[in-house]
């Protein structure tokens, strides 16, 4: 029977009883020598001028045995590939290179060793490629792992959640995500300065920069600005020139400018009091006639109310005294002539609501 070779390390296995006087040397250099290298032979691989195949050899030195394979060299044009046998092997794969060089069997896609990387491999005879040993998981919030680094471009799209940021690409983030009126995004504080100024459109401002802001200037009669709100006091008195007046406090102020004419009729239509040079009568339930020497029928010249005497004046009040409520009026250049309603109140102190006095008042802005 003739000598045969293992089938992974191709070690030799002498016929019983064959070589003769020689079988030592056998044993030496096609068993124990190629061992040695199988466990921690190094084997450089020069990938300056082409791609490289390996090809193994039975009971003799051959390149795919090492325990280690080196590529080294220097390619002129890029990536090179070290192919090797498809048999079960374990290699420790170093690239001393400047470019990426691939291992990998006849039929596999194989595996990338970068410049400067050493990496622990084997060769699976069921998936016929060089895949890593111990290849550690992608990392996921809940697992330890390996991730790639993420490009810039990949940083600035926000949507790749397995390769992680760098501080560099993280540095350059908020130049690509300038905050705008359609974009989320971050932006600078303005400073006092840039406040001011009021031109800037990138940055935001605080609370404290804007209360500070010479740029939001008191409000006046000819310039737009910020004004407060007057004190009912402010109101009344008239004196305060940059606070502004709501309705509320307007419709509260007595007036106190013009002239005031008061008067009443009586419920019986007996003893009117009027100014001088006036006259008022009890025309009928609910009617009544002025009679005024103020030349004055224009609405805007001339407002009448109903107010108890010696009550003040108020041009945008209630118009009612006590129970009677005006619901109309017309008037002539010396009279004006007055509809008054009730409520619906029934009868007060024993009398009809036509018995009450009439009140008014009759305040000249002209």
């Amino acid at each position: 029977m003739a000598d045969t070779f293992t089938t992974l390390l191709r070690l030799i296995k002498q016929e019983t009883g064959g070589n003769e006087n020689v079988w030592g040397d056998f044993l030496n250099l096609q068993m124990i020598d190629l061992i040695d290298d199988a466990v921690a032979g190094f084997q450089d691989v020069d990938v300056t001028l082409s791609n490289q195949i390996l090809l193994p050899l039975n009971g003799d030195d051959d390149p795919t045995r090492a325990a280690i394979l080196v590529a080294s060299g220097l390619p002129p044009d890029g990536t090179r590939t070290i192919q090797v046998p498809s048999t079960s092997k374990l290699y420790v794969l170093a690239n001393e290179t400047s470019e990426q060089v691939t291992f990998k069997t006849a039929a596999g896609s194989g595996l990338i060793v970068f410049p400067g990387e050493t990496v622990s491999s084997r060769v699976d005879p069921n998936l016929d490629d060089v895949v890593p040993v111990n290849d550690p998981p992608q990392a996921t919030e809940d697992r330890q792992g390996v991730a790639e680094i993420a490009t810039q471009v990949e940083v600035d799209t926000g949507t790749d959640d397995e390769r992680f940021v760098t501080p560099l690409k993280l540095t350059a983030f908020p130049a690509v995500n300038q905050a705008t009126e359609d974009i989320a995004g971050v932006a600078e504080i303005a400073d006092q300065a840039e406040t001011d100024a009021g031109t800037d459109d990138e940055r935001f401002i605080t609370p404290l920069k804007y209360e500070n802001s010479s740029q939001i200037a008191q409000a006046t009669d000819t310039d737009l600005g910020r004004a407060r709100i007057a004190t009912q006091s402010e109101v009344d008195t008239g004196t305060e020139a940059e606070a502004y007046v709501t309705p509320a406090t307007l419709s509260s102020t007595p007036v106190t400018g013009g002239t005031i004419f008061q008067g009443f009729v009586p419920s019986t239509g007996i003893g009117e009091v009027v100014p001088a040079g006036w006259s008022a009568v009890r025309n009928g339930i609910g009617q009544y006639t002025v009679t005024h020497n103020l030349g004055l029928s224009d609405v805007n010249d001339l407002i009448i109310q109903l107010t108890p005497l010696g009550e003040p004046v108020f041009p945008f009040g209630p118009v009612t005294n006590q129970f009677i409520t005006i619901t109309g009026h017309s008037r002539t250049a010396n009279t004006f002539q007055v509809l008054t309603g009730f409520p619906d109140m029934g009868t007060i102190g024993g009398a009809e609501h036509e018995d009450q006095d009439f009140y008014f008042t009759c305040f000249d802005i002209s």
